[in-house]
């Protein structure tokens, strides 16, 4: 590991920020950190893990640790119990684990590189969000308003809904949509899925 081990006594403190992500027995969390440690090898540059030590078939010396779950996301099983690899990453590059949520900056959850990851809040992650599968625009802040037969524009900032209009058409709904990302998302001022 590459810093000091940091308890989560210890841990600065910053308004409007869970870090109910954290465990909280520090013994707990040493051992998590130091077994991890002992089994694996982070590489920053590609993102991935690998083992230190042989734990089966699959889970031979020098071979990527862990597997993609259905979302993209990697995770590792050590002693019986999953860990997020972009969450370990933070263990081995900080020598803690985020204290909240943990950002894929290019949106593709499989890319654990360390220049790849960065540390969120819960809303600010909410700021990466993708089209729904069940949005028939495909546009990410549009919906059919049903009285008016028009599409309204809206937008979350810390969990509350903000309607920003309605408008003739779903493109005119969501460029009033990335107008106000733009302004109110300072995180993430820009939308990883739809374009106009």
């Amino acid at each position: 590991m590459n810093a000091e081990l940091i308890l989560p006594d210890e841990r600065p403190e910053k308004s409007g920020r869970s870090l109910a992500s954290v465990p909280a027995d520090a013994g707990a969390l040493v051992a998590i950190i130091a077994r991890a440690a002992s089994l694996l090898r982070y590489d920053p540059q590609s993102g991935n893990f690998f083992w230190r030590v042989t734990r089966g078939r699959t889970a031979v010396v020098g071979s990527v640790a862990g597997g993609r779950l259905p979302d993209g996301r990697v995770h590792i099983k050590i002693d019986g119990h999953y860990q997020y690899a972009h969450r370990l990453a933070f263990v081995f590059m900080l020598g803690r684990f985020p204290f909240d949520c943990v950002d894929h900056i290019d949106g593709d959850p499989s890319n654990n590189c360390w220049n790849n990851l960065r540390e969120c809040s819960h809303a600010q992650n909410m700021q990466n969000k993708h089209v729904y599968k069940s949005n028939s625009t495909e546009l990410i802040g549009v919906s059919r308003a049903t009285r008016s037969k028009k599409w309204r524009a809206t937008i979350k900032i810390n969990g509350k809904c903000h309607h920003l209009g309605c408008f003739d058409t779903p493109r005119e709904a969501h460029k009033q949509y990335l107008l106000a990302k733009s302004r109110l998302h300072k995180f993430n001022p820009t939308s990883r899925s739809s374009a106009i």
